[in-house]
């Protein structure tokens, strides 16, 4: 005969970890976000750097002739525009090497569950 064990507060709430998949996928996600902000913030710095440093701005059409977005009123408005996505990637990087790092010394979504 086999007797099962009554939990003895009936209001206990069972906690569910996440499977090995959804850690892996997560996984996947964290580092592809990593490396298209790299991506990007590696795009915007180097495009400041061209136009606001060294000051090439041949082939740019400034001015806002033409269908070109906002940013393209001035040298100085594109390279100002640029610098400060390049450095919003960047920012988004160190927060995903952060949150890499942190996953591998505690499981992932431990601190939601």
């Amino acid at each position: 005969m086999v007797t099962q064990k009554q939990n003895p507060n009936p209001l206990a709430v069972t906690v569910i970890t996440p499977s090995k998949q959804r850690d892996k996928s997560a996984l996947l996600l964290l580092v592809s976000i990593i490396l298209l902000s790299g991506f990007f913030s590696f795009l915007n710095l180097s495009e400041f750097w061209t136009v606001g440093v060294f000051k090439q701005t041949g082939g740019y059409p400034f001015g806002g002739d033409g269908p070109t977005p906002w940013y393209y009123q001035s040298a100085e408005l594109y390279a100002t525009v640029n610098l400060v996505f390049g450095a919003t990637f960047l920012f988004t990087i160190v927060i995903g090497v952060w949150s890499f790092l942190e996953i591998r010394k505690t499981p992932l979504w431990s601190h939601l569950v």
